[in-house]
């Protein structure tokens, strides 16, 4: 990646301010396109519904071990 100098840095800026490129972007147009893009939640993992869940179960079963082991030592403690 190259160092870029504050008066570089300033160009950009400039260059970027007066292109707005965040101005032209629409998102996706076609069905196919709009279809790809209604996945994103899915690829994103442990963000998902799916991983949601799946992370409440993990979660629980976490609270549950941990439960079990505690009961384990205070039997072993007495």
């Amino acid at each position: 990646m190259p160092r870029w100098t504050p008066k570089t840095r300033a160009k950009q800026r400039e260059n970027i301010m007066e292109s707005k490129p965040w101005g032209k972007s629409t998102g996706p147009k076609t069905i196919k396109g709009k279809a790809i893009v209604a996945c994103n939640p899915i690829k994103h993992g442990l963000r998902s519904k799916e991983g949601k869940a799946l992370l409440r179960i993990l979660y629980a079963q976490s609270r549950h071990v941990r439960k079990v082991l505690d009961r384990c030592n205070q039997k072993n403690a007495s």
